[in-house]
């Protein structure tokens, strides 16, 4: 299907009803705002993020649409390079970043939308996301699990697994 944009912000809100009418499916990147050297912006992992996420979008058949990036991740960590010591990096406890993910997962859920998938690429992922996003599953729908449900769990048990996973039609 033919739209006039897949970016969920630049839509009025007919056309974001008429997407949820049509079972379009909403991606939402994820990327940390941290340093990457003298060389890079503090915001690369969130443009990757949204990059990935429209290039998944890009195929017109699945009918997806990219919502605004959370922008903030789990906190840095000097090991992997980043940390609290570089001006600029700017992060989120695991409690915030689940609650805002949650927060936003819920809202488009309660306007109908059913296929929803994030697009994250930055680790590490807080170790309760995974988990959290299975009980957010659960309360929604029971006992019954996502078909993605294992992939994702599988994901979030390897720090260094890159995953997205398509919703269901």
């Amino acid at each position: 299907m033919s739209v006039r944009t897949r970016e969920f912000s630049a839509l009025t809100w007919p056309e974001v009803a008429a997407a949820m009418e049509r079972d379009a499916g909403v991606l939402i990147p994820i990327g940390s705002t941290e340093q990457h050297g003298h060389h890079l912006s503090v915001a690369t992992d969130a443009l990757l993020a949204t990059d990935l996420a429209h290039a998944i979008a890009a195929d017109e058949s699945q009918d997806l649409l990219v919502a605004p990036a959370v922008t903030y991740g789990y906190r840095s960590r000097p090991l992997s390079g980043g940390g609290p010591g570089f001006v600029g990096t700017t992060s989120a406890s695991a409690a915030t970043l689940i609650a805002l993910v949650q927060d936003v997962l819920e809202s488009l859920l309660e306007q109908g939308f059913r296929r929803l998938a994030l697009v994250n690429d930055v680790l590490p992922v807080p170790d309760a996301f995974v988990p959290k996003s299975g009980s957010l599953w659960k309360s929604r729908h029971g006992t019954r699990r996502a078909p993605e449900a294992d992939a994702l769990e599988a994901a979030g048990k390897d720090r260094h697994a890159r995953a997205v996973v398509r919703g269901s039609r």
